[in-house]
């Protein structure tokens, strides 16, 4: 099973499974294996933010220059503008492997929630949306490739 995300939809993802709780420990295991797969993948991203402030900020004397408000100084900001966006929509895959069962385990755990204690709002909401649309495009793929 391989779930599908946007960079930049990894965080809601992520702050949607933190904010979860279940009762049983196979659940929470599963919920913590998924998480892991996400935090790597989101420093994986941050890393290549990096790459583009290396590449698109000015330097003084070779370092970057730091902005007044905080971040750095960009030499040309459309550009940089331009290239985070087209990160920010690459695609990620997070293969099941090992954790296939797992994977399995939470969809069933969270699609069998009837309502949520508190609700869902904003990012949460949105990782979720995102997280369910993820695991039934992965089970429709594995459901047609087993046919």
């Amino acid at each position: 099973m391989q779930l599908k995300f946007k960079n930049y939809q990894l965080v809601s993802v992520q702050r949607f499974l933190y904010h979860m709780n279940f009762k049983k420990s196979k659940q929470t295991r599963a919920r913590t294996k998924l998480i892991k797969l996400l935090d790597k993948k989101i420093n994986e991203y941050q890393e290549d933010v990096k790459e583009l402030i290396e590449k698109h900020g000015e330097r003084d004397m070779g370092q970057l220059v730091e902005a007044k408000e905080g971040g750095y100084v960009l030499e040309n900001k459309r550009a940089f503008e331009v290239d985070s966006k087209e990160l920010s929509e690459e695609e990620v895959i997070i293969e099941g492997g090992e954790y296939v069962n797992n994977f399995k385990v939470l969809y069933d755990a969270i699609d069998a929630i009837e309502e949520f204690d508190n609700g869902l709002e904003g990012q949460e909401a949105d990782g979720y949306d995102t997280l369910m649309d993820a695991f039934e495009a992965a089970i429709k793929k594995d459901e047609d490739s087993a046919e």
